[in-house]
This record gives structure tokens, C-alpha cells and sequence, in this order.
């Protein structure tokens, strides 16, 4: 037979499932979480298509980062838009252009606010560290009875 491999112990070709397993998913679930704040259609997968028993933080952090997703882009949507909607009310070239002009460093300073925001979260979780980004979460119901974490 040949040699177990690193951190699992063998007892009559029966694996005994040791900690670095556990470890080994703890710190999956914090690299898919960590990827959920910059990329949130991630989150949205890992949403709706759980791959095997998460934990309680995970599931907390991929609801927080799919909401912080969904959030940005539609106020980043909104921050491209607005010049567009200005130009078609006032039909006047030195307005639309003037419009545009302040839309690109309203852009600009959105996306480095976002991704600095985006950074942080994504470290954080990344480290496992427990926060809350827009309040308590209410306790999921299960047939009217909240259920405990």
C-alpha cells in the first residue's frame, strides 16, 4: 500500500478525514466569496447553485456581495445614462458636450471608489473575517418559524 497522502491518516485502507479537510474548505469558500465582491455574477452562481453544504458566513457573504454587485451596477448604469438622457432633453451641442465632459470624471471617480470598496470586501472575506455591509440580515423563515444559524 502506499504512502497516505499529506495531512490524512489511514487505518486499514479506510480514510480517517482529519482537520486539513476542513481547512481545505473553509478556505474555498472564503476564495469564492472573496471573488463574489468583484465579480458578482459569482455570486449570483454561487447563489443559486451550491456545490456541497456551505456554511452559515459563506452564504451570508455571497447574499452580501451579490447585493453589493447588483447595487453597483445599477448605479454605475445610471452614472453612464445620465448624459445620454440630459443630451436628448437639450438638444445643444456645447450642453451635450458639457454633459459628457462632467460624466467622464463622475465615471472615473465611481469606478475607483467602487474598486476600492470592491478590494476591501473581497480582502476581507478572503481572511474570513465576519462583517456586515448594509445591516442585520433577518433570520431565514422555514414555514413561518425563523430558523436559528
Amino acid at each position: 500500500m502506499g504512502q497516505p497522502l499529506f495531512g490524512r491518516k489511514t487505518y486499514d485502507g479506510q480514510r480517517q478525514v482529519g482537520i486539513t479537510e476542513q481547512q481545505d474548505r473553509a478556505q474555498a469558500e472564503q476564495r469564492r466569496a472573496s471573488l463574489g465582491y468583484l465579480f458578482w455574477p459569482a455570486a449570483l452562481y454561487e447563489r443559486y447553485v451550491e456545490r456541497e453544504p456551505a456554511s452559515s458566513w459563506y452564504r451570508q457573504q455571497v447574499r452580501q456581495a451579490l447585493t453589493f454587485g447588483v447595487r453597483s451596477a445599477f448605479w454605475g448604469t445610471l452614472a453612464l445614462l445620465w448624459p445620454l438622457v440630459l443630451s436628448l432633453i437639450f438638444a445643444n451641442l456645447t450642453a451635450t458636450l458639457v454633459f459628457y465632459a462632467i460624466a467622464m470624471v463622475l465615471d472615473i471617480v465611481l469606478l475607483a471608489r467602487w474598486l476600492k470598496r470592491a478590494l476591501a470586501y473581497g480582502k476581507r472575506a478572503a481572511r474570513g473575517e465576519s462583517f456586515l455591509l448594509y445591516g442585520p440580515t433577518p433570520l431565514p423563515a422555514t414555514r413561518g418559524i425563523p430558523a436559528k444559524h
